[in-house]
């Protein structure tokens, strides 16, 4: 992500000099998977997992026009670069029109920024995890739900799905930085009763690690 970033805004840098002076210009790049893993009705057991990617440019010239653009993509290169660096030049509106932008900054952040260590939002393990370890948590949970409560009469359904993503974030003005974040989603549902009749509860939590 790093190298797609420098390579970016080097274009959009070089090709605002040409299209009406550009004052600045940063981006947000995100790149992430996420592992999912389903205990089935009839006990077998369903793992997919799926994976995201996108980048988002804003760019303002020297007389105030502002634009932004987007696209989505798990390995952007040089032809992506092109296409957002014309776009979002393309996409500049003067202030005071109803496509301008009206939080675009008057100026951008300069600096380095940090890495994410210390924001509490990455666990390593979580983002090592195979689909073994997570179906190993899913059994351990499903297990404490069947015996929670002498009412709870069989599973109804059952699954987790843990991702991790990193973020970049750059501009023109020198800023730099990135963090990477962790997240992990149990759902599970059980069907409980007793002689009177029965009822499918389910419940769900979302955390960091």
């Amino acid at each position: 992500m790093k190298e797609f970033a420098s390579l970016l805004l080097d274009q959009i840098v070089s090709a605002g000099k040409t299209r009406g002076g550009l004052a600045w210009a940063d981006l947000f790049i995100k790149s992430g998977a996420t592992n999912t893993v389903s205990l089935m009705p009839d006990g077998s057991v369903n793992w997919t997992r799926t994976a995201e990617g996108g980048v988002a440019l804003r760019v303002a010239r020297a007389d105030g026009a502002t634009g932004f653009v987007s696209a989505t993509g798990l390995a952007p290169d040089q032809t992506t670069a092109r296409y957002l660096t014309d776009a979002a030049l393309d996409a500049a509106r003067p202030p005071g029109s109803h496509l301008s932008d009206p939080h675009a900054p008057t100026t951008p952040v300069s600096g380095k920024g940090g890495d994410g260590r210390g924001l509490g939002i990455f666990d390593a393990r979580l983002h090592a995890a195979t689909p073994g370890d997570l179906e190993g948590i899913l059994d351990d949970a499903a297990t404490e739900a069947l015996r929670a409560d002498p009412r709870v009469r069989r599973l109804e359904s059952a699954s987790i799905a843990a991702s991790s993503s990193e973020v970049w974030l750059s501009n023109s003005a020198g800023f730099t930085g990135s963090y990477r974040q962790t997240l992990v989603h149990l759902t599970l549902g059980v069907v409980a009763g007793d002689a009177a009749g029965s009822v499918v509860v389910r419940r769900s939590r979302t955390a960091r690690t």
